[in-house]
């Protein structure tokens, strides 16, 4: 759990109401936890307000550690408040120029929330630790001298905080303005649209004959049967409509009694809402012709196929073995591993790879792995996902930005000058960030003439062996050492082995974390590798590989390419060729190759008794980590042996070193797209 952890009391507890969602927001001493919640102030309303209740530190930690928890989190931890979450995922720095219609854009609107509460947030501890937040914050509101009503900042304040610091969790919630429907009952007498030239009343509305125009046109739409002649059927049958002469001699259709009947223009829009115009034109012309003249491939159906994280370390290593090139016998460079580990319990959270030495996209990839979900991150490197057990979505609050209101923004864009890691140390210093050191494997050095192991993986079959290795230290790397005595005392009470898993779901139970949500998305705006993509009738085309999915082909690859667009932006992660991300409307799609801790000091308050038997425990515990690392370890020489067809250590020692090979080094440009000289020669 983090701060801003979203939690549920499914059968209630005390004064906390099932159906709920609750905020955590820390704890003190003195005070015991922090949660929070919103609401609306009465039925209907449009303001929102903020409330808050203060718990015993044992209560809460009983019921989020029972067998059947009393406080659990929410399935969906969403990154915008109540009022907002239908809003999840959208751009809206992409969307601020679409709308035309205010003179004040929602951006300006965000921007003066968040100057408001800027000042509040020097005192964002005093306020989560004051026994009534609520009052503390108005104190303080008054004392700055704050213009702003107090119920507005409390609830800005609060947004803001709990939502990883997200500048727009601010936005006004006006996106369900004028979402009215037109086929309600209070419109069903409505005529919209144009006025007729016969008068402004002239006409019916469709919402009283809609039914009946779908069932005309069932009747009797067929191959070759075009709308017109269905609508004109339908009217003189159906709707028993006649003509009759007006003055001018004009042929008008009317109706004897007065009863409501479709124009062809409102016929034709029923029945295409209801059943959608690809639908009417492939009932109308057959599915061969529109297959023939479809303006997108539909694609081949063989493609279907202290606290947790209060620091984070972040280093790479070269792999010992070569990777062999997979268009000559060349070995190519060593790949590089960067991994992102918690400080505290040594799990390792992210993980992202570059070649031809350490490159800023291999960090930027481990960020953003950190925030995916373990699907998502097995698609990425095409590893099952059960290999990934353990992997949560988390964010360090290093990385985000609580330096005012440009802070956020300032972050993305002087991202390539300022790598925004809590702190940078000196290259080969691994006592500056011995957690990460620590954590990286290691190698033999011999003495004697140079030699070097040529590998019988590649390039992607290496990074599959280097993924599995590292989510499987989670579950066999031995930390007993940095536990204290009365955790080792309750890990060997709940017969937990002392791995960075166990340790950070340990910290995380009792709300003993520092971790913070951001969504993947974000991440991928904020990290990934801008990539231009061509527009084409295939899909997507980048470096002559077609991308696409399922969901890209329902309507918005034609969209684009009947709109005449040739260029999308999208994102890339270093050296993955699986999975690549592309924005569209705000919204961001995934395609794919179409082929053929720090603990409490009372931890140390431990009674005689158990620090006798302390030796033991420790004994037992130790034990109980040596099993579960063995079984973790095969687990993972079966998984890199079915993913890649390889042992764990496939590979041979050879005397000497490299050859240089002008086409291993040709592959290694080309996995980190860097054009080779005549490319440049001939641009």
């Amino acid at each position: 759990m983090r701060i801003g952890q979203q939690l549920e009391v499914p059968e209630g507890l005390g004064c906390l109401v099932a159906g709920t969602r609750y905020y955590y927001c820390g704890r003190s001493a003195e005070n015991g936890v922090l949660l929070v919640w919103f609401y609306r102030e009465s039925q209907g309303a449009k303001a929102w307000r903020v409330s808050y209740v203060r718990m015993a530190e044992n209560l809460v930690e009983k019921e989020v550690t029972r067998s059947v928890p009393g406080i659990r989190s929410c399935k969906r931890q969403y990154t915008l408040p109540p009022a907002l979450i239908d809003l999840e995922g959208i751009n809206f720095d992409e969307l601020i120029e679409t709308n035309f219609s205010r003179k004040k854009t929602h951006n300006d609107d965000v921007q003066k929330r968040l100057e408001s509460i800027y000042p509040l947030l020097d005192y964002e501890q005093e306020i989560l630790n004051a026994s009534n937040p609520l009052k503390e914050l108005s104190r303080v509101c008054k004392q700055l001298s704050l213009s702003s009503h107090v119920h507005r900042l409390q609830y800005w304040f609060f947004c803001y905080v709990l939502h990883g610091r997200n500048r727009w969790s601010l936005k006004p919630n006006t996106h369900g303005n004028g979402t009215w429907s037109r086929s309600s009952d209070v419109h069903a007498e409505t005529k919209f649209g144009r006025p007729h030239a016969g008068g402004r009343r002239r006409g019916w509305s469709s919402a009283s004959f809609g039914e009946q125009v779908i069932q005309s046109y069932l009747k009797r739409c067929g191959n070759g049967t075009s709308m017109r002649s269905i609508c004109n059927a339908a009217l003189s049958e159906d709707f028993g409509c006649t003509t009759v002469f007006d003055q001018d001699g004009r042929l008008q259709m009317i109706h004897p009694a007065n009863k409501p009947f479709p124009t062809y223009g409102q016929f034709r829009s029923i029945v295409i809402k209801k059943f959608g115009l690809r639908e009417v034109q492939t009932t109308m012309y057959g599915q061969a012709r529109m297959r023939k003249k479809a303006i997108v491939d539909e694609g081949s159906y063989s493609s279907q196929y202290a606290n947790a994280l209060e620091c984070l370390e972040m280093d790479a290593y070269h792999c010992d073995d070569r990777p062999r090139a997979s268009s000559s016998d060349g070995i190519l460079p060593s790949l590089i591993v960067v991994r992102a580990v918690c400080g505290v319990t040594g799990k390792r959270v992210g993980v992202g790879f570059s070649i031809i030495g350490e490159r800023q996209e291999a960090y930027k990839s481990a960020i953003v792995s950190m925030t995916m979900p373990a699907e998502m991150l097995a698609r990425v490197y095409g590893v099952p996902v059960e290999a990934l057990r353990g992997h949560m979505p988390v964010m360090a609050r290093s990385l985000l930005s609580d330096r005012g209101p440009a802070g956020q923004q300032s972050l993305l864009d002087e991202l390539e000058t300022k790598f925004p890691v809590k702190s940078v140390t000196t290259s080969y210093s691994g006592q500056s960030k011995p957690t990460v050191e620590s954590a990286n494997p290691r190698s033999t050095s011999l003495e004697g003439a140079p030699s070097f192991i040529q590998s019988s993986y590649g390039v992607a079959s290496m990074m599959k062996r280097e993924v599995l290795r590292t989510l499987a230290e989670n579950h066999h790397s031995n930390i007993i050492e940095r536990l204290t005595p009365s955790v080792i005392h309750e890990f060997h009470t709940l017969s937990y082995p002392a791995t960075p898993h166990f340790y950070w779901n340990y910290l995380s139970e009792r709300l003993r974390t520092c971790a913070q949500v951001m969504d993947w998305r974000d991440a991928m705006r904020a990290f990934g590798t801008k990539t231009k993509f061509v527009v084409d009738k295939k899909g997507l085309v980048w470096k002559g590989v077609t991308f696409s999915s399922q969901v890209f082909r329902e309507g918005l690859h034609e969209k684009l390419v009947r709109r005449g667009v040739e260029y999308v932006t999208g994102f890339t992660l270093s050296l993955v060729v699986r999975c690549v991300w592309v924005e569209i409307g705000g919204q961001i799609y995934e395609l794919e190759p179409s082929l053929r801790i720090q603990s409490d000091r009372d931890d140390l308050l431990l009674p005689l008794s158990s620090l006798i038997d302390m030796a033991q425990e420790k004994s037992e515990v130790n034990s109980a980590t040596r099993e579960a690392a063995q079984a973790s370890m095969v687990f993972l020489e079966k998984t890199v042996k079915a993913q890649t067809g390889y042992s764990l250590n496939a590979g041979k020692r050879r005397a000497g070193s490299p050859k240089k090979s002008a086409s291993a080094l040709a592959e290694a440009k080309a996995l980190r797209s860097v054009p080779n000289a005549k490319t440049r020669r001939r641009a």
